[in-house]
């Protein structure tokens, strides 16, 4: 059975399009993890972005999007206020620990812990073959969180539509193929 948790970051990293970036797989607290490369997030993202932007000649994308699969026998999905299985506690951990060792290899000091469950997140429970478990009305077949994000107009005293916005950090990797990242993130989680 897998917990599907996909994360939307706050900030942006920059890949390489059309690379090929390994899956992170390694076991912990019982569940046997995989952490999928980076994805563009199925949210369209409202800040802007160049039409463009190549590293090292190559295209680039903008995954603000985490992907991280656990896997177990089985999963409480029971509808309880405050459990949530994997813990949350275990959710956040696993996802600042990569973060945290990404940033290291990648030289890249945007790349900051999440204050995980406060963004926006899902969990979706998977059978082995992946296809959603159904819900009961006990259990979850999907749980998560979304935070809204609003923008006040700004108080200029002019009479113009201007809004403050905020908009997510964009991460740059400061080294030549991104799969080095995570090959090097790999061996660090695997120590």
């Amino acid at each position: 059975m897998i917990a599907r948790l996909d994360i939307e970051l706050p900030y942006s990293i920059t890949l390489n399009r059309g690379v090929t970036y390994d899956e992170l797989r390694y076991d912990r607290a019982g569940y046997h993890i995989t952490v999928y490369p980076p994805l563009e997030s199925p949210i369209p993202d409202s800040a802007t972005k160049p039409d463009s932007l190549e590293i090292n000649g190559r295209d680039t994308l903008h995954s603000n999007h985490l992907r991280i699969d656990f896997a177990a026998e089985t999963f409480s999905r029971l509808k309880e206020p405050n459990r949530i299985d994997p813990d949350l506690a275990l959710i956040s951990e696993v996802v600042n620990d990569l973060l945290s060792k990404l940033r290291f290899i990648s030289r890249a000091h945007r790349v900051q812990s999440i204050d995980f469950p406060n963004l926006d997140w899902t969990i979706t429970y998977l059978n082995d073959d992946g296809t959603q478990i159904p819900a009961t009305t006990a259990e979850y077949s999907l749980i998560g969180a979304r935070k809204h994000h609003v923008s006040p107009p700004a108080a200029t005293g002019e009479n113009d539509d201007s809004c403050f916005e905020s908009h997510p950090t964009r991460v740059a990797a400061e080294y030549s193929d991104m799969r080095d990242a995570f090959s090097g993130t790999q061996r660090l989680l695997s120590s």
